[in-house]
């Protein structure tokens, strides 16, 4: 767990706590054409926004990208140490007398 797990929980937590609480006590956005009305739930607005936040604060708070990048450079120093070893192999065999 690192240090930005529970800050970004607890984000995560609160912003649907205030789509729950949208949701109770917001109104409706109403809209009136010159036949016809409709209303739709102010937190049918609200709720896409709160879901695209979470997918950010999880991304960055629980280290996904962290992680990623902790990959990235052990692959990266294995690679290069597997070069060094051919670059090594490669200059015996050249240093070796052609018989």
């Amino acid at each position: 767990m690192s240090s930005l797990s529970v800050p970004a929980g607890a984000s995560i937590a609160a912003m649907w706590l205030a789509v729950v609480f949208v949701g109770i006590f917001g109104g409706d956005i109403v809209s009136t054409g010159a036949t016809s009305a409709s209303t739709v739930p102010v937190v049918a607005a609200v709720a896409p926004f709160a879901f695209l936040a979470t997918i950010f604060v999880a991304y960055w708070g629980f280290g996904v990208r962290r992680r990623a990048l902790e990959e990235l450079r052990t692959g990266l120093e294995a690679e290069r140490d597997a070069r060094e070893q051919l670059a090594a192999e490669v200059a015996e065999l050249r240093a070796r007398p052609a018989s």
